[in-house]
Parts: C-alpha cells; structure tokens; sequence
C-alpha cells in the first residue's frame, strides 16, 4: 500500500520553489550572455565562483580562451601552433556582459522572498539544445522530501489513524475556544499545530511513544 501523507510544512516547500525559479532565471541571463560568445554548460558556469559563490575572473579567462580554440589547433603561416600557445595569442572578447551576470548570484535571494534557501541546486538545472534552462522534473519533489512526513508501515499507519481522532476533536475544540493556546496542549510528542489545526507529530507516527 501507498504511504500516507498526514503532514507537510506547506512554508518551507513554498521557499524552495522560489529557490528554483529565481535561479533559474540567473543561470538563464548567464547563458544568454555567454551565448554572444560561446555555449555554456550548468557545470561549467558552477565552476566559475569560489565557495562565497564570488565569480572567479582567472578562472572565466581560462574558460573562454578554452572554447575560441577548441578544435583550432594546426599550422597557421608555416607555424605548428597547440592549443596552450593559441590561447597565449587570444584577445579575450569584451567580458562585461557575463560578470554582470555572474556577480548576481553572489546575492542570491532578494528581500522579499529572504527565507528561501540561500543555496543553488545546480544539479537540478540542465540546458537545452535552444539555449532554454530547464528544471528536473522531480527536483521540488526530491528537495523538499525532508519537509513531508508520511505514514509507511501497517504499524505507523494504525497509529496515525487513532491519532487523527484526537487532532479532529482538538481542532473543533480550538475552533469553538480560540482564546487557547496551542502550545499549552502541544507540549509533548504526540501532536503539533500547525496552519490552524492539529497535527500528528512525526515522532509518534514513526517511534509510537511520547
């Protein structure tokens, strides 16, 4: 039988969907800008910033001199040029438009949506053959898999069955006594409140103790 889902906080999982819309927008412009000069991949924009997520300009030198020549290696004017002496010869093209881009991921989340997770779930970005930055299909699923509690055994689902009966009743009581205050009744392992009604607490439905 399915796993029954009893609880989810509905805030957190809202956070992580801004998450991956706003950085799908920055690692988008990003690509745009790198597309005047040369494709990019998700891994490769990834590998552009230190640890502070702060764009690393040697690093967006190297990369660029990298793709103008790729594939150009060979003899120009009775010179055997490789790729390393190549690169020595490049004048690198005007860069301002993909740092601009770039140093926006520094900052990554702003003001009005400041609880969203300040993190950038790279490996859930992919970019297709249009230059278009897609989103795995089950990344909100997988990120927010921490945020959902569900009954899974025979044993947790019984549980959680006796004690939707009591979170029901406390539900309608609070509704009918709402000068009550959900933590006085909410001291234990057995139930937690939340958006305006009782729930079971995790801890019981998984250990069946208080």
């Amino acid at each position: 039988m399915k796993p029954i889902l009893y609880s989810q906080n509905l805030s957190r999982i809202n956070d992580v969907k801004i998450n991956l819309s706003y950085c799908q927008k920055l690692i988008q412009n990003a690509v745009i800008e790198f597309s005047k000069i040369a494709p990019v991949t998700v891994s490769e924009i990834q590998g552009l910033f230190n640890d502070l997520r702060v764009t690393q300009i040697d690093r967006l030198e190297e990369l660029i001199k990298n793709k103008l020549v790729e594939g150009k290696e060979g003899n120009i004017s009775g010179l055997q040029l490789d790729k390393e002496r190549l690169k020595e010869l490049i004048v690198l093209p005007d860069l301002t438009g993909i740092i601009a881009a770039l140093d926006k991921f520094s900052l990554l989340i702003e003001s009005e949506t400041i609880t969203a997770p300040d993190v950038i779930y790279w490996t859930y970005y992919s970019i297709d053959k249009n230059n278009k930055v897609k989103i795995a299909a089950d990344a909100l699923e997988v990120l927010t898999k921490s945020f959902r509690a569900y009954a899974e055994t025979p044993e947790e689902k019984q549980r959680l069955a006796d004690v939707l009966k009591l979170c029901d009743a406390l539900t309608d009581f609070k509704a009918t006594n709402p000068g009550i205050d959900p933590g006085s009744i909410c001291n234990n392992k057995l139930i937690e409140f939340g958006n305006g009604q009782f729930l079971p607490n995790p801890y019981f439905i998984v250990k069946g103790l208080i």
